[in-house]
């Protein structure tokens, strides 16, 4: 429908959009909500790097023999990392994590794909834990993922639009 004249636009994301006085922000469009969110703000995830797989002691390496090739590309991504979250912090980006946990301690609820593959990560065990050399801050946010994909087993979507 074609807007009245007297209705302010701006551009966001390059595209002209209506601005919304805030009492009726909970009428815009999510469209919209989506598109200025995505232009105002950046967030550094950190992803599974977590003592169940970043650790020789980690439960992904209990009973195996992963490469030495495989630790020293842990080693140089953890301090690549701490580089990469030390210069977002100091910039204002906002920091986040999202590690393999289950809800539960047995695990009842995690996704199909990682019950086939024979893995639990228990809630609140050391494995869940981010390692200590990235260990997030008292107010960083951490979200327990039960399946492959944080988009897939997290509120991440809705924690990213709040943000």
């Amino acid at each position: 429908p074609e807007q009245p004249a007297s209705q302010p636009k701006t551009r966001v994301g390059g595209r002209e959009v209506r601005r919304f006085p805030s009492p009726m922000a909970s009428f815009v469009p999510r469209t919209q909500l989506r598109e200025a969110a995505l232009t105002t703000k950046t967030v550094l995830l950190v992803v599974d790097v977590q003592n169940y797989c970043a650790k020789r002691e980690g439960g992904a390496a209990r009973g195996k023999e992963p490469s030495e090739y495989y630790w020293s590309s842990v080693k140089e991504s953890v301090s690549n990392l701490e580089k990469l979250i030390a210069k977002c912090r100091s910039k204002g980006v906002e920091v986040m994590y999202t590690v393999i946990e289950s809800l539960t301690e047995d695990g009842r609820e995690r996704s199909l794909d990682y019950k086939i593959s024979g893995f639990n990560v228990p809630k609140g065990s050391w494995d869940a834990k981010v390692i200590d050399e990235l260990a997030p801050q008292k107010n960083d946010i951490v979200l327990p993922k039960t399946s492959c994909s944080v988009f897939v087993s997290t509120n991440i979507a809705y924690v990213l639009r709040n943000l």
